[in-house]
């Protein structure tokens, strides 16, 4: 069982000597066991979390625009630590649709096959590990 949960907030150290504080938005349990979504809330020199909840943080990630990352499980069992939670409202509820070769998934469940064209409307499953989650992070600069 996993001790995560959708909605769930959470610190990643990042190798700069900042802080992420990320939430999960899909903590996929069946096909995709190893794998979990989420958004980053903020980025800073604290791991502090936000009073109330606030958009995802845009990244840019092999030539993409996108608030959604991919990652391999074994990092909330390694350094990064559940510290709170944060219901899902209804914006980031619509963020559980991905699509995995060409099949379109709410969550866990396969919904259907997607036309070409429709790609573009669904974030890709692409898991990173630690490694390629930190690089994306560590291009990210707050603006005043």
């Amino acid at each position: 069982m996993k001790k995560y949960k959708d909605g769930d907030l959470f610190t990643i150290p990042m190798k700069d000597g900042r802080w992420a504080i990320g939430q999960v938005i899909c903590a996929l349990q069946d096909r995709f066991d190893r794998v979990f979504s989420f958004g980053v809330l903020s980025i800073g020199e604290e791991p502090k979390l936000p009073e109330e909840d606030r958009e995802y943080i845009t990244f840019k990630d092999n030539g993409r625009h996108g608030h959604i990352l991919f990652a391999s499980a074994t990092n909330m069992r390694r350094t990064w630590k559940v510290v709170g939670h944060l219901p899902l409202t209804e914006q980031k509820l619509a963020m559980q649709w991905f699509h995995v070769a060409g099949d379109l998934y709410h969550n866990d469940e396969w919904i259907r096959k997607l036309a070409i064209e429709e790609y573009p409307n669904y974030p890709v499953m692409s898991v990173a590990g630690n490694e390629r989650v930190q690089i994306v992070l560590a291009g990210y600069e707050a603006t005043s």
